[in-house]
């Protein structure tokens, strides 16, 4: 499986590249009020309107860093709610530089599991330590998805 890897701190993760629209530098975001902090703003991607989460905070509960590798990457994302179609969503990350083949059968449940953080996929590792997957299905919550999606605004199609 082809993956996207990433740092969020100290830390490595990766991200189904099945599951990517398209990788675009970290821009200005306008800030969305009463979200949680770390929805890190929305901002105009073709004519649509696209949340932002910041991995660092949600993972580490620090801010991301702005650095020459720090990028919004842009996924197909679901919302779970009645009729909803295909969203995009943008996940701010802070050195994506490298895409990489995960073999499936090296990934391994996490020996820890973290309580509210459903999203926390399985850990495949590897020679600079390991890599835990995102699961991007389940990162944002319900109650943040009526928020951030429960808009008229049309389906994005990429």
């Amino acid at each position: 499986m082809l993956t996207l890897i990433f740092s969020a701190g100290p830390n490595r993760y990766a991200l189904d590249a099945r599951k990517i629209a398209e990788i675009v530098p970290a821009v200005s975001l306008q800030p969305v009020p009463r979200a949680p902090e770390y929805v890190a703003g929305v901002f105009n991607f073709r004519e649509a309107a696209v949340p932002v989460v910041d991995l660092c905070r949600l993972l580490n509960g620090t801010p991301g860093r702005m650095r020459l590798s720090t990028r919004i990457v842009l996924v197909h994302y679901t919302p779970k709610l009645a009729g909803s179609a295909s969203r995009l969503l943008g996940l701010m990350a802070e050195s994506v530089t490298e895409m990489r083949s995960i073999d499936p059968t090296q990934l391994k449940a996490p020996v820890v599991s973290a309580p509210g953080a459903p999203y926390l996929g399985e850990i495949a590792a590897a020679q600079k330590g390991f890599t835990q997957m995102l699961v991007i299905e389940e990162i944002l919550p319900p109650e943040l998805q009526e928020m951030l999606f429960s808009s008229p605004e049309r389906p994005h199609e990429v």
